[in-house]
């Protein structure tokens, strides 16, 4: 990537927390702070890390990529900085991460390889899911503000609510030893859009491919783009 030293300075200013604490109870952010001193980009990221493993490492390099958009634009206006599209930002780690997959095998894998296809089968488990739960989370809360009868004042019906667009939407019924209350997820109660991340799976892919389109004779899923391989990203 061409910035490691550049990202050790950076984790100095970085807050590692909760060793002790539930992973489900901080959600991890990344933050540009807006230095107004030149040739300083101060970016900071929150995470809570109990142990080093897959999924640490997807959520690290998810990060990272908000980082890499912080410093692509830290010489222009406050304006400019903020993303046109936020969806952009969510893409661009996991983008990274798909072809960093493919870069910690040492060989190719062939497309029938029960291990790849087992990677595969994890990835659209993981990341395709976000499409349809995604999609029903922001029709629940734009029932919620487009209600003009207050028809959704309790607790109860807010959640029968969000239950039935699961269930139309996903097929999934509601669980009653566990009944998820759509405001209990950070970003709901952060007010944060949650289209992002929908359309942002799409991006990953499209970022995916197009790194990868010079690769001719690999398959996607074997693709590890050389030093340079991500200047594209610029």
């Amino acid at each position: 990537m061409g910035e490691y030293k550049r990202h050790l300075r950076m984790m100095g200013r970085t807050i590692m927390v909760g060793l002790y604490r539930p992973m489900d109870q901080l959600s991890s952010l990344s933050f540009d702070l807006f230095s107004p001193l030149p040739l300083v980009v101060d970016v900071r990221t929150r995470m809570c890390v109990h142990h080093f493993d897959q999924s640490t490492k997807r959520q690290l390099i998810h990060e990272l990529g908000h980082v890499y958009y912080f410093r692509s634009y830290s010489n222009e206006s406050n304006q400019l900085k903020l993303s046109a599209n936020t969806a952009i930002h969510e893409s661009i780690g996991d983008a990274i991460y798909l072809m960093d997959q493919a870069c910690m095998v040492n060989e190719p894998m062939d497309s029938n390889d029960p291990q790849l296809i087992n990677r595969l089968m994890l990835e659209a488990l993981t990341t395709f899911v976000r499409i349809p739960y995604g999609l029903s989370l922001e029709l629940w809360r734009f029932q919620l503000f487009t209600s003009f009868h207050h028809c959704f004042n309790s607790t109860i019906e807010r959640k029968q609510l969000y239950w039935q667009i699961r269930k139309s939407i996903q097929q999934i019924t509601v669980d009653k030893d566990h009944y998820y209350y759509p405001l209990s997820k950070f970003h709901v109660s952060n007010f944060m859009p949650y289209l992002r991340y929908v359309f942002g799976t799409f991006f990953t892919h499209q970022i995916h491919e197009n790194l990868c389109s010079k690769k001719s004779g690999i398959i996607l899923a074997n693709c590890c783009p050389n030093k340079n391989g991500f200047d594209r990203l610029k």
